[in-house]
């Protein structure tokens, strides 16, 4: 799984972006609720920090709000990559090769920006032949940014499970159940 966390937590972020609107606040916990699930399944987890021009420290800080939720539920055991002015989180070296070692098929992606950084990640997972699953709930976004290339993405490239599907998808992969039709 890999949860892109960055939000706008930084006061210059949220001057430009405007607080977390409740849809976020929402968003965080569904991510809060599937990295706990991962934890207690054995899911391997990566949570990807941006540091861009606007901020010298990303999400996964400790002492910030949403970021000790999120720490604290993906669990120590959760791997943390730092991705330094790019959106696309393979782009980080040390990703790939992770990667590579572990050889996931399936990963479920989420966090923000639904229309940036998610979304390059989820492009590069595809193209890296990953399946990916996604789910609108799990998304965070700014309104000024929808766009129509990501949205036909995620609709025809991935997976795109309602939240309350998720977990029984991951448990049909997980234990070779057949996954329940609609």
């Amino acid at each position: 799984m890999v949860v892109d966390t960055q939000v706008p937590c930084t006061k210059y972020q949220q001057k430009e972006w405007g607080a977390p609107t409740r849809a976020d606040k929402n968003a965080i916990e569904s991510i809060n609720a599937l990295l706990k699930y991962a934890r207690r399944s054995g899911i391997n987890t990566v949570l990807v920090e941006h540091i861009d021009r606007y901020s010298s420290t990303g999400l996964v800080k400790p002492g910030l709000p949403i970021c000790e939720s999120i720490i604290k539920s993906a669990g120590s055991s959760a791997k943390i990559f730092v991705k330094e002015g790019v959106q696309d989180a393979f782009e980080h070296e040390g990703l790939a090769a992770y990667f590579e070692k572990y050889g996931p098929k399936h990963l479920v992606v989420c966090g923000m920006h639904r229309d940036i950084c998610v979304y390059q990640t989820a492009k590069s997972a595809v193209e890296k032949g990953h399946a990916v699953i996604a789910s609108e709930e799990l998304f965070i976004t700014r309104g000024d940014l929808p766009s129509s290339q990501a949205s036909a993405f995620y609709q025809t490239k991935t997976l795109l499970l309602a939240f309350s599907r998720l977990f029984s998808y991951i448990d049909a992969l997980l234990y070779g159940k057949v996954f329940p039709a609609a």
